[in-house]
């Protein structure tokens, strides 16, 4: 699937993410990927790209539990780390 536009609405950036399995790169679940998320905050310049996709599908499946899909901090957080993937791609 293509990196989408910088300017991308929630549902394009959603559906990018899923495309990653964040849970099949970390080898667990929710603990696994926070901690993986805690670990890109800290160095976010000198993280991989499959770090920074399963950080993003990490975005999209909290924003889907807590039932606020597509709010302004998320999407923007979101758009942020698709800038970096695509730079890094």
């Amino acid at each position: 699937m293509n990196i989408p536009a910088p300017n991308s609405d929630w549902g394009t950036i959603a559906q990018y993410a899923l495309s990653f399995s964040g849970y099949t790169y970390v080898g667990g679940g929710p603990v696994e990927l926070d901690l993986l998320w805690d670990k890109v905050c800290l160095d976010v310049e000198n993280a991989t790209v499959d770090e920074l996709r399963a950080c993003l599908f990490l975005i999209q499946r909290a924003a889907r539990f807590c039932d606020v899909e597509g709010n302004d901090s998320d999407l923007e957080e979101a758009r942020g780390l698709i800038e970096l993937i695509r730079t890094k791609s």
